[in-house]
């Protein structure tokens, strides 16, 4: 195999080895995403019940009255 070929092969063994990388590092963006996404939906659940606890120490601090 001569230089030329060879380089070749190199060269596709190395763009395919790229694009599993560009595949691969696609897949954690969309993945980092999504865990952003759902760190945030947390985020809004968390306050929604903070909100509904104090709204219910409210009712309770009536009831003892």
């Amino acid at each position: 195999m001569g230089k030329i070929e060879q380089t070749t092969r190199q060269s596709q063994e190395v763009a395919a080895i790229a694009e599993e990388t560009s595949a691969g590092a696609n897949e954690v963006k969309y993945a980092a995403r999504t865990q952003s996404d759902i760190i945030h939906e947390i985020g809004d659940i968390s306050q929604k019940l903070q909100n509904q606890a104090a709204a219910l120490k409210s009712v309770i601090a009536r009831f003892k009255l």
